[in-house]
């Protein structure tokens, strides 16, 4: 049975209208993993001799130890927001006698072949192989490495219960997060103790102590038995990949409050609505909040004289929620392109309603971060504040402006990952563009040798951007309306 569900989901992801379509697509997503596992392999060669330099009298593999549980607690959380249950249709099985526990069992064993459950090996193997076998012994290093394959199984497990837990899914959520919170705030106030138990735990596996690895496995085993149950009782709503989803007709507190809006209200209703009403884009929202702790540990921990040479990433946090949703602009509604054809809408409001709300998000993520920039350092304000308004003002013009020439389509309630509708080259070119635009700004900078230099030429810029923004808006709105229709038979067709 399992190598006829093997051929079949084979068959089905081959057979699929967009495989001709988007193979170069697939190619060049395949190798950007690629170069980032062979980024993964050659830090976990690296990292040794860092390590050795920075901390001369201490171990390299028990500096590790000492962040396993941090380690492990950043992959469980890049697992919850990215890692998906493989979904496929059932249907087809409903006239035969295939039971539930034998389709079930195919699909808890298929996620194990996921690359979440790899690229953390990539690094370790040649880091431990560095630092253990040397030092201690070859049969110690293979302790080890099972001992990260079980700690992975365990993220694994944990994020298929959560998921297939539909029933109880938002219990679950919130009783993690109370548990996460509590665990950041031990930690804060207890980092000595948290750092010593995790290197406890990782000399435990190191030496192949029996008790560790048996209660790990006996976890991964009880969260497999009822991510399986899940599966079972959640069957067509979890395991077919178009299930129907019942959306609630009920105004919100926040559409309500939009519609009070004068102009702009009506647009970012419609906005929020695409937002939280679609499975895609909802899951893209939802990473949002993630980026706040992120966001905390980069300033934390990251030299504030260092920051301008990562300056592009720091544009993709502080750009907020627009950065990626604006990528794609138009495309998001083009399953309502007919709504908005076929009603008198000014095009001008519009565009301005989508770069506003945008920017409100951006602006709000500001002001949450803004009694931490104070706290690690007050000059960091300045530096948020200047990426945020050029990213705003500069990032998204360019964003707007190329987006309305982007007209794949997107399916907003399909899921994202390894789903290619909407995928094409002028995305990854947008994203290009935008990080390369600060170039010139960096050049001028370091060119007037004046402190804080770049900042200040990113505040200029942002803030020109902004002051001409009704001019370059209307420019986009008026390219839109010449390519109305040629989009909106684009749209049909496809």
């Amino acid at each position: 049975m399992f190598i006829k569900l093997i051929k079949h989901s084979w068959i089905a992801f081959r057979r699929a209208h967009y495989f001709q379509k988007s193979l170069g697509i697939k190619l060049l997503i395949g190798f950007v993993v690629f170069i980032m596992l062979f980024y993964i392999l050659m830090a976990g060669m690296a990292l040794p001799g860092i390590l050795q330099d920075i901390a001369p009298g201490q171990k390299a593999h028990e500096i590790i130890f000492s962040f396993l549980v941090f380690i492990f607690l950043a992959d469980f959380f890049t697992r919850y927001f990215i890692q998906k249950i493989p979904a496929q249709k059932i249907t087809p099985y409903l006239h035969y006698p295939v039971s539930k526990n034998s389709i079930a069992s195919f699909f808890l064993a298929r996620a194990w072949f996921s690359v979440f459950n790899v690229y953390l090996l990539i690094f370790f193997l040649p880091f431990f192989a560095f630092t253990i076998i040397p030092n201690i012994s070859q049969q110690a290093f293979w302790y080890t490495i099972a001992g990260m394959l079980v700690l992975s199984g365990l993220n694994h497990s944990l994020v298929f219960f959560i998921k297939t837990n539909a029933g109880k899914s938002y219990t679950v959520k919130i009783f993690l997060i109370l548990l996460i919170v509590a665990f950041a705030i031990y930690s804060w106030f207890y980092t000595g103790q948290v750092l010593n138990a995790s290197l406890w735990l990782g000399n435990s596996l190191m030496n192949a102590s029996a008790g560790v690895f048996a209660v790990l496995i006996v976890m991964i085993v009880f969260l497999q038995t009822l991510a399986k149950r899940n599966l079972k009782k959640g069957f067509y709503h979890l395991l077919e990949s178009r299930q129907e989803e019942k959306i609630s007709q009920k105004s919100t507190f926040a559409e309500r409050l939009f519609l009070k809006v004068p102009v702009f209200g009506k647009y970012w209703d419609l906005e929020w609505k695409l937002i939280t009403r679609n499975k895609r884009a909802k899951n893209n929202f939802y990473q949002f909040p993630v980026m706040f702790p992120l966001l905390i540990l980069f300033f934390w921990w990251y030299p504030v004289d260092n920051i301008i040479q990562v300056l592009a990433l720091l544009m993709l946090f502080v750009g907020s929620y627009g950065f990626f949703h604006l990528q794609f602009f138009l495309s998001w509604e083009s399953r309502f392109f007919d709504f908005l054809a076929s009603r008198n809408i000014c095009f001008n409001d519009f565009v301005k309603a989508k770069f506003y709300f945008y920017s409100l998000l951006a602006l709000i993520q500001f002001f949450i971060m803004l009694p931490f920039l104070f706290f690690i350092d007050v000059i960091l304000i300045l530096v948020y504040a200047s990426v945020m308004i050029y990213t705003t003002g500069v990032g998204f013009f360019i964003m707007m402006y190329a987006g309305v020439n982007h007209s794949a389509r997107i399916d907003p309630d399909q899921k994202a990952f390894f789903n290619f509708e909407g995928i094409s080259g002028n995305q990854f070119l947008m994203i290009i563009l935008v990080v390369l635009s600060i170039i010139p700004a960096m050049i001028i900078g370091y060119i007037v040798h004046a402190d804080y230099g770049v900042y200040a030429v990113l505040l200029i810029a942002g803030i020109v951007s902004w002051a001409f923004h009704p001019v370059w808006i209307r420019k986009v709105a008026d390219n839109f309306m010449k390519r109305k229709y040629s989009k909106l038979e684009k749209y049909r067709k496809d």
